[in-house]
């Protein structure tokens, strides 16, 4: 189940997200989708956001988590992330990459539709930015950076533009925000 905002139930989110991006097409704007997952002690929770992000001032976005079996082990307390830590992390985030695409491809032909039906009724052309921010950094210090090409590969491969942290903060912040809840 999607939810607008903090706890606006939405049923439909196509509906909810066309009349969003419709109703501010006078605003410059772009659509971020982005995922981040969260690890406790018997299952994986999964967020998935799409943030409408207005240049002017805020945003609008919408978010939907669920539940999945837990990727990896827990970690006893003194023990080090081990080689078989580093293959459970690839595997959460090609499952987050995965969520990624799923929902860049829902939201974008919406997007493309809010355009061509702002084009029709007024003959301007306004475009709305789009892409997608992945939970992997560029610098080498980091963990996920071990995973970088295959996952900016893998969600570039489907035909979507992604960006990677430092430069990827906005949905990817409120996606952990919201994976933590």
């Amino acid at each position: 189940m999607w939810v607008q905002g903090y706890n606006k139930r939405v049923d439909e989110i196509n509906k909810s997200l066309y009349d969003t991006l419709f109703k501010n097409m006078d605003k410059e704007m772009e659509v971020i989708v982005a995922c981040d997952s969260q690890q406790y002690p018997y299952h994986t929770k999964m967020t998935s956001i799409v943030v409408v992000r207005y240049f002017s001032k805020g945003c609008t976005f919408f978010v939907k988590s669920e539940k999945i079996p837990r990727i990896g082990r827990i970690i006893p307390k003194g023990e080090k992330f081990g080689p078989q830590d580093m293959a459970f992390l690839r595997l959460r985030l090609l499952e987050e990459a995965s969520n990624i695409i799923e929902t860049a491809r829902f939201v974008e032909p919406i997007v493309r539709m809010v355009e061509e039906d702002h084009f029709e009724k007024t003959g301007r052309i306004q475009m709305i930015g789009f892409h997608t921010e992945a939970d992997v950094h560029t610098d080498a210090k980091e963990v996920s950076n071990a995973f970088l090409k295959e996952i900016v590969g893998y969600i570039r491969g489907c035909g979507f533009e992604v960006r990677a942290k430092p430069d990827a903060m906005m949905a990817s912040n409120a996606a952990d925000k919201f994976a933590k809840k």
